[in-house]
């Protein structure tokens, strides 16, 4: 027997294993529909890869898997709003490059009547992220850890990069996985690459020159459909066709722009070609907070902090010995300017939602995406309400990506994209312990591995103690009591106060633990993590803002 093309077709389509989504209960948890509704002791049921029911009055159904929901927080599946990850490296190659622009002028040999013909220096518009995306088991669990059931994917290296894509974090293959395969086309005031354009002003007249090509290109296509008699064809060109959709508000432009002035010029170009713009990156946004909210504009703000600086030390009292040399000590006042300027663009997403203007959270930048939940937690510290929060990982995300009906909010029939976390969004403790992604689940431990028996007994005084920190060595003293993993204590004395251990964990030989203490009349958290290594307990601990200190533990005796 023959098989025919369709058939052959639906064979090689059926015998690769698509894994069917599980039916879950979690019950007596605390549940976040959305950012302003939360139910105590709730429960929520998922089938087929859809919310069958949540409520305070729901009974698991007999076929669920009944999942313990005390001291397990629920949300919306959280989505990332601006990432390369998937994608590999998008750099194209000096070939390509050359291929797709054009050959530089000598401006020194030969004076340059207009504009270079066809001078597309990093324009990429007509790649799709979305044919490139590919996610590995490592890959998922890495973006799971930070609590994503989504990712919002572009290439980040061109002036115009092509079309972003939201792909759902499912493991599936991309006819599964991509959720909106144009979100917009992805731009960008820097590009690698030597020559023009080097400067903000000059990236900003070629992306002018290339929406005004573009803009040509449509009219002399569209004249052409309507009435071709004794008229040239025009060349087909993908790079300008893409951009049609830009033009036509079909999608908005997703410009990264972190300065003031970058954000102003993005919003006077936006205006200028009547686009739909969306700001990422947004490091100085909370400064152009008033002209993003005038304009409509929302930003997509980056987690990645710039490092605080560092105080100035103490002028040395001591003289130089015979061939010693001090390097001068920064002043005070350049140092309070710094402090100044560091503050403003931490506090960026505070200053955004102070204003009214939406804003959705990215991992652009990060080393590893599970920090974003550490990030969110020091922005919580710092004065951003909690509500806030939830709504830029949930429904401002999936409003600005147009993806609201699968995004956003928990309710009966709508995807089972779900996150789990260990503690509420905000808190220094807070770890991903389920991801549900269109209904299928990935399970982790809260230190996102999975744990081994206690090997340690940490029950006890301990010293700690950290040679190198801005302010010269500490101690710090833990009074800590083991119970099976857990961890419970105070931090009884150390150059920062006193406070109280608000979570700890053992596994094997390592544990983590949370410690929240007073200074200067406002809650500061610690993160501290050991190991037993050599006989002896060594680790990192982690300020508010994420300065990691080596350490080194000892009972006193």
């Amino acid at each position: 027997m023959r098989l025919t093309t369709a058939a052959l077709v639906l064979l090689a389509f059926g015998a690769q294993e698509r894994r069917s989504p599980p039916t879950v209960a979690i019950r007596n948890a605390t549940i976040v529909i959305d950012a302003s509704t939360t139910l105590e002791r709730a429960t929520i049921v998922l089938r087929g890869g859809f919310i069958e029911a949540v409520g305070t009055d729901i009974t698991p159904p007999p076929d669920a898997e009944v999942l313990d929901g005390a001291n397990l927080h629920v949300y919306p599946g959280f989505v990332d709003g601006w990432t390369a990850a998937g994608l590999g490296d998008t750099k194209r190659t000096p070939e390509d490059r050359k291929k797709a622009e054009a050959t530089p002028v000598d401006f020194t040999k030969d004076a340059l009547g207009g504009m270079e013909e066809a001078n597309r220096k990093g324009i990429r518009s007509d790649f799709q992220a979305a044919d490139r995306a590919a996610f590995s088991e490592a890959d998922l669990a890495r973006h799971h850890k930070g609590g994503f059931s989504a990712v919002h994917v572009a290439a980040p290296e061109e002036y115009l990069g092509g079309a972003a894509a939201l792909i759902a974090l499912n493991g599936g293959p991309r006819r599964e996985s991509v959720v909106r395969a144009q979100t917009g086309q992805a731009g960008a005031f820097r590009s690698y690459g030597d020559g023009y354009p080097t400067t903000v002003m000059g990236v900003l007249a070629h992306l002018r020159q290339a929406l005004l090509d573009a803009q040509r290109h449509r009219a002399l296509a569209s004249a052409y459909e309507k009435d071709p008699a004794g008229r040239a064809r025009p060349p087909s060109d993908p790079s300008l066709e893409a951009l049609w959709p830009l033009l036509e508000r079909r999608v908005p432009l997703f410009l990264e722009a972190n300065t003031e002035l970058e954000i102003e010029r993005a919003v006077t170009l936006a205006a200028e070609f009547k686009l739909d713009l969306v700001i990422t990156g947004g490091q100085e946004s909370g400064a152009a907070a008033p002209l993003l909210k005038k304009a409509g504009v929302p930003v997509i703000v980056g987690l990645k902090f710039p490092r605080e600086p560092k105080k100035p030390r103490p002028a040395r009292t001591e003289p130089l010995k015979e061939g010693e040399y001090e390097e001068l000590p920064k002043p005070r006042r350049q140092y309070e300017d710094e402090k100044r300027e560091w503050e403003r663009r931490v506090r960026s997403a505070i200053a955004l939602n102070e204003a009214g203007v939406s804003f959705a959270f990215s991992t652009a930048g990060l080393s590893e995406p599970s920090v974003a939940l550490k990030q969110v937690a020091r922005l919580v510290a710092k004065g951003l309400p909690r509500e806030a929060a939830v709504r830029a990982l949930t429904s401002s995300p999936a409003a600005i990506l147009k993806s609201d009906v699968a995004y956003g909010k928990l309710a009966a029939k709508r995807p089972a994209n779900v996150t789990v976390l260990t503690a509420p969004l905000g808190s220094m403790e807070a770890r991903v312990r389920y991801i549900f992604a269109d209904g299928l689940k990935f399970a982790y431990e809260p230190d996102g591995k999975a744990e081994g028996p206690p090997e340690v007994e940490l029950s006890g005084l301990w010293t700690l103690k950290v040679e190198k920190s801005d302010v010269g060595p500490l101690e710090i003293s833990l009074a800590l009591k083991q119970k099976g993993r857990e961890l419970a204590g105070a931090v009884r004395s150390s150059a920062f106060g006193e406070g109280v251990i608000t979570q700890g964990r053992v596994g094997g030989k390592s544990f983590t633990l949370g410690a929240k203490i007073t200074v200067d009349g406002d809650p500061v958290e610690l993160e501290i993590r050991g190991e037993l290594k050599d006989g002896a307990f060594k680790g990192t601990l982690t300020g508010p803002f994420g300065e990691n200190l080596p350490w080194t533990g000892r009972k006193p005796e």
